[in-house]
């Protein structure tokens, strides 16, 4: 049985973390089908389109570029903060994404938890803003 079979209604976001997954193996294909898996159960079909089209048109940096245009769309859902820390991030825009971290965490967005735990953060570990991040959610071990 699936996850997504267990709780339907965390289907989305199952997909992200397969999504994320994917990402970190480089299987960005993969990635890109499993988040627009999860981002169609709430997104319109021009969102989606999009997203579809950024990728088809530039690869990961085109999706990645189309996501953070949908990630600052949302800008007034739970935890949007830290998905578009995570887009600058994968678009290699670092300071952008410690700002953007810096504010999820202000928001006490709940996957800040898995900030040090989550493999696509192995670039930006050995910034000190990375160091700082984790003291101030007491994930310092």
């Amino acid at each position: 049985m699936h996850a997504s079979e267990i709780a339907p209604d965390g289907a989305a976001a199952v997909q992200g973390w397969v999504s994320n997954i994917y990402e970190v193996e480089g299987k960005y294909d993969q990635s890109v089908a499993a988040d627009l898996k999860g981002i169609e159960v709430y997104a319109t079909p021009q969102q989606v389109h999009l997203l579809r089209s950024g990728y088809e048109k530039s690869g990961w940096k085109g999706y990645r570029e189309a996501h953070l245009q949908y990630s600052l769309s949302q800008i007034d859902h739970q935890c949007a903060s830290y998905d578009i820390a995570e887009d600058y991030r994968a678009l290699g825009r670092v300071d952008e994404a410690f700002d953007w971290f810096d504010r999820a965490f202000d928001e006490r967005c709940i996957f800040m938890m898995a900030l040090n735990a989550d493999p696509r953060h192995d670039g930006i570990r050995s910034d000190p803003r990375f160091h700082e991040l984790l003291r101030r959610t007491n994930l310092v071990h």
